[in-house]
């Protein structure tokens, strides 16, 4: 199961956020004919560019990334986590976990995957759905481990859910975003539910600055 589909950069890799400056896709767009292709398993459309036009198109995106992630040190959001102890804290959350196969209790944008309002036929479907799918400040580098714990311990064959999903797809568009829902909660007991919630949504852009899949 693909972790992310967070677009990159074509030429560093990066991911790239929603607000990226403007000069990024002008200078993108004309950098690109002077590229050659170099798909890498990380990016199949990375292209090769001179390191100083690397630099030249990249710094307009990695400001924007920076300012994302003071945004979100100032929100209160973790400078810092523990990525090791995720799959511990998991374990304990098992019947949380389980319980939402069957119980819908989810983010609203969650429970529209589960009853198939999110249409998943096709590549493309599938690709901008997966745009929905994420772990809130935990960053593709936390739902990539959140994914992996899933994957050993509530392997897809072990369960059928209350879903139109495949158990794969249910782990990966429901169960992956709710266990970082879990973990949020975790990390800000005093908040409610819906504020835990609150803190997954508007938390994205900064977990995809700061805690890129390989960061």
């Amino acid at each position: 199961i693909q972790s992310s589909a967070d677009p990159l950069c074509t030429f560093c890799d990066d991911p790239l956020l929603p607000d990226i400056d403007p000069k990024y896709w002008k200078l993108h767009s004309i950098l690109t004919s002077k590229a050659s292709p170099r798909p890498t398993p990380k990016n199949p459309k990375h292209l090769e560019l001179p390191a100083w036009r690397v630099f030249e198109a990249c710094r307009f995106h990695q400001e924007t990334r920076q300012k994302e992630i003071k945004r979100g040190v100032t929100a209160g959001y973790p400078a810092a986590i523990d990525f090791a102890t995720i799959s511990s804290r998991l374990n304990a959350k098992l019947t949380m976990l389980t319980a939402a196969f069957y119980q819908p209790h989810l983010h609203s944008s969650l429970e529209a995957f589960r009853y198939g309002a999110w249409r998943l036929k096709s590549a493309e479907e599938r690709l901008a759905a997966m745009g929905e799918v994420h772990s809130g400040y935990y960053g593709p580098k936390g739902l990539s481990v959140i994914v992996d714990f899933l994957m050993q311990k509530l392997p897809p064959h072990s369960f059928t859910p209350s879903s139109v999903l495949s158990s794969s797809d249910f782990l990966f568009f429901l169960l992956a975003p709710y266990a970082s829902f879990l973990l949020i909660s975790e990390d800000m007991p005093s908040l409610s539910p819906g504020e835990a919630w609150e803190v997954w949504e508007k938390s994205k852009a900064y977990g995809v600055a700061r805690f890129a899949d390989d960061s």
